[in-house]
């Protein structure tokens, strides 16, 4: 496996711009070349020096690249990939950062069933409920880990160039098979998701009864829903292509509930102490140093 030079990245926003700005910085590659729809966007990237080059033209975009990044939402994904398929290169590496990665290895499986393109799915543990290059940064995977989704058929010397230019942004390198991913994150990423939505169009319900709803709004409901402020077509598409896992997901998290509500009912302070020490003691081992150390 020849050492990746030219990196291309479809989607030059927060994920996209972010990775731009870190590989350039630390010159993991020589050239990074930002492909995307808007020209301003894609001007601006040059600005904020995520890109050597930019481009809408989405085949010469991609031919000289080694490794081609699709940054798009989850549902574009696959069709981007079909896209550029003419403009890509024998031995060439295709990776994504889609927060979905089985039914999107599964697609793309399809439609590079006979060509010489190494598809690695990808997935970078890192964001921000705001979006778009301006708000871009070289830290933003600093410590966070990227998980990797190679195939069973995916060359060792493949997967370690793709690896090699993934640490480079100070990411830490977790391989899953794609399914397990997908019900891990289920749980990790998307069910948060959902429930800080949920909870938020509760209080904003509860405001139109309440006026005063507003002002006892305090810093654990405002860190707890942060990231009901993301893009909402984004999270259509990532609902939509993992319902299934996301569906499970919600009835363990209602068996959960259902148990602390029968506490509640019958007025249990024990059982209710059990589970917040229980909570506490969880979270406290996640968060810690060790704990990240350790992963």
């Amino acid at each position: 496996m020849n050492k990746i030079k030219t990196v291309s990245i479809i989607g030059m926003g927060l994920i996209g711009g972010s990775l731009g700005m870190a590989l350039k910085k630390n010159r993991t590659v020589k050239k990074v070349i930002g492909v995307g729809r808007h020209p301003e966007k894609l001007k601006q990237a040059l600005r904020l020096k995520a890109a050597d080059e930019v481009t809408t033209d989405f085949i010469a975009g991609v031919k000289e690249a080694d490794l081609v990044v699709v940054c798009t939402p989850v549902g574009l994904i696959a069709p981007t990939v079909k896209r550029i398929l003419p403009g890509l290169k024998s031995g060439c590496i295709v990776t994504d950062v889609g927060s979905v990665k089985a039914p999107i290895a599964k697609e793309v499986a399809k439609i590079l069933a006979r060509e010489k393109i190494y598809f690695i799915g990808g997935h970078p543990m890192a964001g921000s409920e705001r979006s778009g290059i301006s708000h871009a940064r070289p830290q933003l995977f600093r410590d966070a880990v990227w998980i990797l989704t190679p195939s069973g058929k995916t060359p060792a010397p493949v997967l370690a160039e793709l690896q090699r230019v993934v640490k480079s942004t100070g990411a830490r390198v977790l391989k899953l098979d794609p399914g397990r991913h997908d019900r891990i994150v289920a749980a990790t990423s998307h069910l948060p998701h959902l429930l800080a939505a949920a909870l938020v169009i509760l209080v904003g319900q509860r405001e139109q009864k309440e006026k005063n709803t507003a002002h006892l709004v305090a810093g654990s409901f405002r860190d707890m829903t942060r990231i009901a402020s993301s893009n909402p077509e984004i999270w259509q598409d990532i609902f939509s292509m993992n319902r299934q896992e996301i569906m499970a997901t919600m009835t363990e998290f209602h068996e959960v509930v259902s148990k602390i509500l029968q506490s509640l009912r019958t007025n249990q302070k024990q059982d209710l102490l059990k589970m917040f020490g229980r909570a506490k003691k969880t979270r406290d081992r996640m968060f810690t140093k060790d704990a990240a150390a350790k992963n």
